[in-house]
């Protein structure tokens, strides 16, 4: 029977092979992209999670310039949003491949475990809410899809306590001044939470962090307990240096 399987897997192998979403070089079966396309993380993890300075006090990981702008505790990124991720990143979030949820967010969970974060650090995992109409169109919410993924792996609920009230513009297309208006007043609160509860909090990409804070104010104002913010990439752009230095 195990040759059986063996030669099957060759044969399939020689007709079909497994090639990387990206580049279309050869990989294992099972996997989606090669080591090169989504390889090791390449985002910095010893300064300031935000600007990367190094000027951190102890037991911190946003400078004080950076805590002015938010009160989260963290804001954690596996990869740097750029050349070969972009291109996975936008397979998943506009082209459908929805199924990549599981692969992209255990790129995150790793991340977690290797700074330390287990279930114990988070009472449970939300993610940035998408209006209906854009729910619709799209057919899911990826940042939803890498939450379920996430706190699966931790042992926690994925909670669906955010909501939009107010439908703001797509970031893509806007210059930065409207990028940091634009979603102000955008998020609400879907559903009650029990009073100091630690969140993580998920998105796809950090960009200028606006719409990702909005969220963690609304948690605030509704008195959560430390907020956490997990994604799956981070800009070093020079948008994000003139926010962020």
């Amino acid at each position: 029977m195990n040759k059986l399987l063996n030669c099957f897997y060759l044969l399939l192998d020689v007709f079909f092979p497994s090639i990387c979403f990206i580049c279309e070089q050869k990989i294992v079966r099972g996997h989606f992209f090669c080591h090169k396309c989504l390889g090791d993380f390449d985002n910095e993890f010893s300064g300031c999670d935000l600007c990367f300075r190094k000027n951190v006090s102890k037991g911190k990981h946003l400078c004080s310039k950076c805590r002015e702008k938010t009160d989260v505790e963290r804001v954690i990124s596996p990869f740097v949003y750029r050349d070969q991720l972009k291109r996975i990143i936008h397979l998943f979030k506009y082209r459908g491949f929805y199924f990549l949820a599981p692969v992209l967010a255990g790129r995150m969970v790793l991340l977690l475990n290797h700074l330390g974060f287990s279930a114990e650090n988070f009472d449970f995992v939300t993610f940035v809410p998408m209006s209906g109409m854009r729910l619709r169109k799209r057919g899911y919410n990826q940042s939803q899809l890498l939450a379920k993924e996430i706190s699966s792996s931790f042992g926690l609920d994925c909670k669906d306590v955010l909501t939009v009230s107010r439908v703001k513009e797509s970031q893509v297309s806007l210059d930065l001044k409207n990028r940091l208006e634009n979603p102000i007043g955008c998020f609400s609160l879907k559903s009650d939470f029990s009073q100091g509860a630690n969140i993580l909090l998920i998105d796809d990409v950090f960009t200028t962090g606006t719409t990702v804070f909005e969220c963690a104010k609304v948690l605030k104002n509704n008195r959560s307990g430390k907020i956490f913010i997990a994604t799956l990439a981070i800009t070093k752009n020079e948008d994000h240096k003139k926010l962020f230095s």
